[in-house]
């Protein structure tokens, strides 16, 4: 399977999972339910140079997310900097960065970067055997424009996830 066509069904299936989510649907790998938590910025936070994805929700399978919010690239960076592991010299538009967001690993520091035309993303954390898979799925919409921003969230958690047993993946679709 292509990587495109491979990214093309994790996506729609992310997109799949999040139209039918309710706080009452069990999930057959851990009996969690699954919800869909809402990730705002915080308010008064400064906005991006370029128009980041106006919404951003997770789908969580694992029960463990208890809160979400998004955060500027600047707190991303110190918090990784604090926390560890330090920034890498450089991000790309496939990069996907999951870390710990405090030194108990009860909150996990996703980042990816986003350009001018990405639309909304979803973030789906589910479950895999004894580890974690994450999945960012963002939209395009159109044609983009020069320059490129840090996406970061942070995930609150009610139970340690350390986040080297989380694996990533990030798709990038054209909207519909």
């Amino acid at each position: 399977m292509s990587a495109r066509r491979r990214a093309s069904a994790v996506l729609g299936l992310l997109l799949a999972v999040a139209a039918g989510c309710s706080s009452a649907t069990p999930s057959a790998s851990t009996n969690a339910p699954i919800r869909n938590v809402p990730c705002p910025m915080e308010p008064g936070a400064p906005t991006a140079p370029i128009p980041q994805q106006q919404t951003v929700t997770v789908v969580d399978e694992t029960g463990a997310v208890t809160e979400c919010r998004r955060v500027t690239g600047e707190e991303a960076t110190a918090i990784r900097g604090s926390i560890g592991p330090a920034m890498p010299d450089q991000v790309t538009v496939e990069s996907l960065e999951i870390s710990a967001a405090d030194p108990d690993q009860k909150s996990l520091l996703v980042l990816w970067v986003v350009v001018s035309c990405d639309g909304p993303a979803q973030v789906l954390l589910r479950p895999s055997g004894s580890e974690y898979e994450l999945y960012v799925g963002q939209r395009r919409r159109g044609e983009c424009a020069p320059g490129t921003a840090l996406a970061a969230i942070v995930m609150t958690l009610s139970r340690p996830i350390p986040a080297t047993s989380v694996h990533g993946q990030l798709s990038r679709l054209p909207m519909p």
